[in-house]
């Protein structure tokens, strides 16, 4: 063994010999060793004391020591962590119960009454929160519920009918305030004149005329069971109830900011098994270099925010954190760090919820991560209920990962529940990839409407992000994912938007934050709410081709024939065939098969949200190529759009071909073969000029039996759409893929079957093309192949299914072949 092996191992040896044991337990006394678990320590300000104390001078206890807390005991106060030798500790559980409760409020329990049902109690600390039997009450306000309407307002006033109306003097009291979609503000005020408010900060955003307003923390604003106010000046709490005298209930005042405070440098330290609950600012808050910190097996519940870390290198795992007032987590300046396996619930849902001695503006959210850095992973958590954003990060090479995020942005707008913001070039190079994000409605609540709550939202000027089979569900005011205001080089791949009022937008709505050098590919954008629609572009340069290349996506809509909205002055909605002509997008993407009146819809979405593949088992089902599913095999973390087919109709026939070719004298000739009819009723012959707008031109009744049809159109004077509407004795019906036909011979063209289920694709030559190209899903070209006149063969048997690109000199055609 080398020398310096041998004095490392001695160093470790000799430190792990000279670590110390601290217990800490209800009924221990500050005077025993706090070595044995039989002699602990009672209080919170002894174990702050032997760690350094507050003023962060050395402590008794240093690297290497533990403190167990016992199991069943509640300890009140807070924790100094902030000695110079504060590295390297642990901090867990010892002995038999529920994990250790830390807190940060006292118990009152010495009442008197004041008026009416309002009791009083002498506290000298300032009150922050008040609880009773566990839950938290609500701060003396106006209205007691919900809000009144401003009919005017400013960025320092305010007008409303119910001011002047409700006779109180609001002088003193706080306003809360919707500043923007997505932020509020808390000022005093400073005067008031009748229905007029005002204060002397202005904010930096002008409310709108109608905003929702509400005033708090002020006595004569109590009038409520379950409300309270602390006057500063008195020291005095007061708390009205039912007529219950408050002595003989459980009632706790939080009064602490923190649970365990630590300054810079507090590293390589471990916080495990312990409840944290009725702190003012965080459970635990770790500030500057506090590198590689764990924190596991963790309760956090009724906290202004559960954690605030800064640093690197941490691991946060396996915590539950509950009904935070603002976020749940902040994260700032992380890098190579982990937050996986956390439960995140209930994070700023009551409205505009703040200590009453804050002013400034302010925003509620479940997980924030400020300047990640390459190595931050936020993975495998489940986020639900909260007010504002579900996950909103910023920084470069971080990695948001196999997260659940549910009823986000419960009381904001204009968020996501994924969300990274871009602006000063502070998030770039990051991957968001096999999340689930879901039910997601946003609340104006006196803003004016904006439906502007999305699932995945990457804002102003982030770049180069990566966005991978997320599935985003029931988010009908919004977008699935939105690419916003000067956000480019994002790669969009494989994600699955499904019950989205767009299933993707792109916006750059203001000169100078064009979105461009996008790439789509593999997603479906199911389109299935009222006017919805699977792609949406708005831009003030009108370009909306150079947004995004886009193909091998499926398109679906099954309410409308329209699979992309652009908006500017003049709004533009495109087919997909129009699509593919104005821009050369999406030319192998597939459109919709099935066309419903709403609220009918027979889509659904199997999703396997477990690490390991799943075998998903069906019968009546069909894939978004139309083909029949039996059985699919869903990887980790990944969805799929199906059918059910169960309520509708078989198919009245099996179309081989329908094509069409430009005849002499201004007419044109439609043939169609099918190899199959069952209960059809006839083939009504469509034609449109636009591809959008068809009308009837004949009712051709069908043999029900295999047959060759042919209808000649006498009107062909100039280029033309046309399509079957094939239907059944049972008045349903479906249709035909959309054929186009030009005056241009060179266009006479047709290619059958599609979907190719025999491994044979005929193409129909009637015109001047000399060759044919296939590419795959992939944009690879595979084959080219000589075409001559007539009917060409194709054997297509030995490529594997997939959507195929098939090519020619004057026409592209998508082709799905289906080979078993």
């Amino acid at each position: 063994m080398k020398p310096s092996v041998v004095l490392t191992f001695l160093l470790f040896a000799h430190l792990s010999a000279l670590a110390t044991d601290y217990y800490i337990a209800n009924n221990g006394s500050d005077s025993n060793s706090g070595t044995a678990s039989n002699a602990p320590w009672r209080t919170l300000e002894k174990l702050s004391a032997e760690l350094g104390g507050p003023s962060g001078t050395w402590g008794t206890i240093t690297s290497g020591d533990r403190v167990f807390f016992q199991r069943g005991d509640v300890f009140r106060g807070s924790i100094a962590f902030a000695a110079y030798n504060n590295n390297g500790i642990t901090f867990d559980a010892y002995g038999a119960g529920g994990k250790p409760v830390i807190k940060g409020s006292v118990p009152i329990t010495e009442w008197t009454p004041h008026s009416g049902n309002i009791w009083k109690a002498t506290v000298p600390q300032r009150v922050y929160f008040l609880y009773q039997g566990g839950t938290a009450q609500t701060l003396a306000r106006a209205p007691n519920s919900g809000h009144w309407t401003a009919t005017s307002a400013s960025s320092s006033s305010l007008t409303g009918n119910d001011i002047g109306a409700s006779g109180l003097d609001l002088v003193g009291a706080n306003v809360c305030i919707r500043e923007y979609d997505w932020q509020l503000n808390r000022q005093v005020i400073s005067g008031q004149s009748g229905n007029t408010v005002d204060w002397s900060s202005a904010i930096g955003g002008t409310p709108s005329d109608d905003s929702n307003v509400y005033f708090d923390n002020k006595l004569e604003l109590l009038d409520a069971v379950g409300e309270w106010y602390w006057d500063a000046a008195t020291t005095t709490l007061y708390y009205m109830t039912d007529g219950t005298d408050p002595t003989s209930l459980t009632v706790e005042a939080s009064v602490y900011l923190v649970g365990i405070a630590g300054n810079d440098n507090r590293s390589n330290n471990a916080f495990r098994n312990l409840y944290f609950a009725h702190y003012a600012q965080e459970g635990i808050r770790l500030m500057g270099a506090s590198n590689n910190n764990t924190i596991d097996n963790c309760t956090f519940s009724d906290n202004f925010q559960a954690l605030f870390l800064s640093g690197s290198g941490a691991n946060v795992q396996n915590n539950n954190i509950s009904a935070s007032y603002l976020q749940g987590v902040v994260l700032a300046n992380m890098g190579n760090s982990t937050f996986s396996n956390n439960t995140v619930s209930d994070a700023g849902m009551v409205y505009g919820k703040h200590r009453p001695d804050f002013t400034g503006e302010f925003y509620s959210g479940g997980i924030w991560l400020i300047n990640g850095n390459a190595g931050s992973v936020i993975s495998y958590n489940t986020v639900s209920s909260t007010g504002g954003m579900g996950i909103r990060f910023n920084g470069s090479g971080v990695i948001i990962e196999r997260n659940s995020v549910n009823n986000a942005m419960a009381n904001m707008d204009d968020g996501g529940g994924i969300y990274t913001w871009g602006g000063n070039n502070s998030s770039y190079s990051n991957t968001i990839r096999y999340n689930v994000v879901s039910n997601m409605t946003g609340s104006h609540n006196g803003t004016p409407p904006g439906n502007i709550v999305n699932g995945i939202y990457i804002d102003n000027y982030a770049y180069n992000i990566t966005l991978e089979k997320n599935t985003i569900q029931n988010i009908p005011n919004g977008s699935g994912i939105v690419i916003n205001a000067g956000a480019h080089g994002c790669t969009v791949t494989g994600n699955v938007t499904h019950g989205c009022s767009r299933g993707l937008g792109m916006y750059d709505w203001l000169p100078g934050q064009s979105v461009y050098g996008n790439t789509l590919s593999g997603n479906t954008f199911y389109a299935n709410t009222p006017d919805a629609v699977p792609v949406e572009i708005a831009s003030d340069d009108n370009n909306y081709n150079v947004f995004a290349a886009s193909d091998n996506n499926f398109l679906i809509n099954p309410y409308d024939t329209h699979v992309v909205r652009y908006l500017w002055s003049s709004n533009q909605t495109f087919t997909l065939p129009q699509w593919r002509t104005a821009t050369g997008f999406d030319m192998a993407s597939v459109g919709t098969y099935y066309v419903w009146t709403f609220p009918t819809d027979y889509s659904f979405v199997a999703t396997n949200d477990s690490p390991a593949p799943a075998v998903r088992n069906f019968s009546n089902v069909r894939d978004l190529n139309n083909m029949n599913v039996t059985q699919v095999t869903l990887p980790p973390f990944s969805s799929q759009v199906f059918i059910d087919a169960s309520n509708l109709s078989p198919l009245p026939v099996e179309l081989m071909y329908f094509k069409g070719s430009k005849q002499p004298g201004h007419q044109a000739l439609l043939t169609w073969q099918t190899a199959g009819e069952y209960n059809a009723a006839s083939f009504e012959v469509e034609k449109s000029e636009d591809a959008t707008t068809f009308k009837q031109l004949a009712d051709v009744p069908a043999y029900n039996s295999p047959a060759s049809y042919k209808f000649v159109d006498e009107d062909f004077s100039k280029d033309a759409y046309y399509r079957l509407k094939i239907k059944d004795i049972d008045g349903t019906f479906e249709y035909s893929s959309i054929i186009s036909l030009q005056q241009g011979d060179h266009h006479a063209l047709a290619m059958y079957p599609n979907p190719v289920v025999n491994g044979i694709l005929y193409v129909q030559n009637d015109g001047t093309e000399d060759w044919v190209q296939l590419y795959n899903a992939s944009g690879n070209r595979i084959k080219t192949l000589p075409l001559g006149q007539g009917l060409n063969v194709l054997n297509v048997q030995d490529l594997p299914s997939q959507t195929y690109l098939v090519r020619t000199k004057h026409s592209v055609v998508s082709v799905f072949v289906q080979n078993h």
